[in-house]
């Protein structure tokens, strides 16, 4: 007994909405805690490219994956190469918003990385606040 319209339509629609909110929230924190290991300065254009494909082709299987699946449960066609273009198609928004939170969160931790690293070399002494005076 397979699942009826109504009810994979239910399942589908919960699903898109946890991918809404949780898919965002764990590519950001991915991205940070991997950004903290790279140098932006250096490899700025490799990353930029590897972070966008990485994106399409993800969001490229999972369109796939979905349509893939509604046609298989809802007995729709047998034809699957017809879902390949319409895949392509839906994957371009998707790659934008993914890109650019994984890019943000990537730049935000290399940023916070030089920060720590100038702080790390300023030599503070207690002398040198302003308003203390010097004992000779």
């Amino acid at each position: 007994m397979g699942l009826r319209a109504a009810n994979y339509g239910l399942y589908l629609n919960i699903f898109q909405i946890s991918r809404l909110f949780f898919l965002p929230l764990l590519l950001f924190f991915v991205s940070y805690f991997l950004g903290k290991h790279l140098d932006l300065k250096a490899e700025i254009k490799p990353l930029i490219t590897y972070v966008f494909l990485g994106c399409f082709i993800g969001n490229f299987f999972g369109n796939l994956s979905i349509k893939i699946t509604m046609i298989q449960i809802l007995n729709l066609s047998d034809n699957i190469f017809l879902t390949i273009f319409p895949s392509i198609l839906d994957s371009f928004p998707l790659t934008v918003n993914t890109f650019s939170i994984c890019f943000s969160a990537i730049s935000i931790a290399s940023i916070r990385k030089i920060n720590k690293n100038q702080l790390k070399t300023i030599d503070i002494k207690p002398n040198n606040f302003v308003g203390k005076s010097e004992n000779k």
